[in-house]
């Protein structure tokens, strides 16, 4: 619309013909501002600005202008406050954009500084888990017995190939408590002659078979027979029997009495009484219940001891030392103490192990003995004591 087109009484800023031009004091009566008019000079002068236009008071107030420079700057005003607003939220869209560009890429900097933090750990954590699911041998297994020929089959060409199989027994040794007998391992199977098949193709999942161990295994003969323990009476049931007593008094050696014609040889000599096996020693209500001796990596770090809480009220074992003993000159093999924050629930059972880091039975006791090389002979010969802080001893046991 043309200014020549408006009507003389038009308000410049709403742009309504309400002006009551009365006098030199002009009023509008649709925004409420109010303008001086110089009749000499035909120029305006808004002094008032209502609240809704109060942001063009800066670039109009206070000055005199004709009716063509008041529109032309009031126009000019509402322009520049409306590319100032736009601006401004377009600097606030710019931030929020920033901002959240930078928060997703620090966040995928942190989930790939994680992954590369914690990909040993996992990498443990997955063979420790395979080696404790890969599957044994049975020792029960039994072979098979090759076909025999009928008689006047054809005798079999010389070059039929035969798979010569042997079933071999596990190599761990488990000592148990309660069975006083030690598990030794199997010899090995005779073999026997199967027919030529095919090879299986290789499965994508199998677990890789651990190598064998060089170290030699001992068996026991087939004959033998543990010599049986001697009835003892204890005075107080909390002392060990292996505790020394008091020597009996020897009487004085008297003057053999001449050999008798029906004489057959000496007199035998008694057997020495062996050390028995499992809990020789237990007060309170902790109890060591069995030691696996003979691990299945290559340095024996997941050889452990239980122990077991087989009371009713759980123990604080701060302070406590568990000690590996060779039973034959009383060498300390390895000493593990436990943590000030080491409290062992009513029922609760937990492994020690030589060292293992990660292991879900171990109660927290990360790394147990920390031992690079084993403590625990596989042939036995050593005990698993639990002295409190004082130094008194309250379980062992004797493998």
């Amino acid at each position: 619309m043309m200014l020549s087109d408006l009507p003389p009484d038009t308000c410049p800023l709403c742009w309504q013909a309400a002006l009551d031009r009365r006098g030199r004091i002009w009023s509008c009566g649709a925004c409420g501002c109010r303008l001086a008019f110089d009749p000499h000079t035909r120029r305006a002068q808004i002094v008032y600005f209502p609240e809704a236009f109060a942001a063009l008071e800066g670039p109009l107030g206070g000055r005199w202008l004709t009716r063509r420079e008041m529109f032309a700057r009031v126009a000019q005003a509402q322009q520049d406050a409306e590319s100032k607003v736009a601006g401004t939220d377009a600097w606030f869209k710019l931030l929020a954009a920033t901002t959240l560009t930078l928060l997703t890429v620090c966040s995928m900097l942190t989930m790939v500084a994680a992954a590369l933090v914690l990909s040993p750990s996992l990498g443990r954590t997955r063979q420790i888990i395979a080696a404790a699911y890969q599957p044994m041998p049975d020792p029960r297994a039994t072979s098979t017995s090759a076909p025999t020929p009928e008689a006047g089959a054809p005798p079999a060409s010389p070059e039929q190939t035969t798979l010569s199989v042997a079933t071999e027994g596990p190599r761990e040794a488990f000592h148990d408590a309660d069975n006083q007998a030690t598990v030794t391992p199997m010899a090995a199977m005779p073999t026997t002659e199967l027919p030529p098949t095919a090879s299986p193709l290789p499965t994508l999942d199998a677990v890789p078979p651990l190598p064998p161990d060089p170290r030699p295994v001992e068996t026991l003969p087939p004959t033998f027979t543990p010599a049986p323990m001697p009835a003892a009476t204890l005075v107080d049931p909390l002392v060990s029997p292996l505790l020394p007593t008091a020597t009996p008094e020897i009487p004085p050696p008297t003057a053999p009495p001449s050999p008798s014609p029906t004489a057959v040889g000496p007199t035998p000599t008694p057997a020495a009484t062996p050390v028995p096996s499992g809990s020789v020693v237990f007060r309170g209500s902790v109890r060591i219940s069995t030691i696996r001796a003979v691990g299945s990596e290559p340095n024996q770090g997941d050889e452990h001891v239980v122990i077991q809480n087989e009371g009713t009220q759980q123990v604080n074992l701060a302070g406590w030392t568990l000690r590996a003993i060779r039973v034959a000159d009383g060498a300390i093999l390895g000493v593990f103490v436990f943590p000030g924050n080491a409290v062992l629930a009513a029922g609760q059972t937990c492994r020690i192990y030589t060292n293992v880091l990660f292991a879900a039975d171990n109660c927290g006791f990360s790394g147990g003995f920390a031992s690079p090389i084993p403590i625990w002979p596989d042939d036995g010969g050593a005990q698993a004591s639990l002295f409190d802080p004082e130094g008194v001893e309250y379980t062992r046991f004797t493998y």
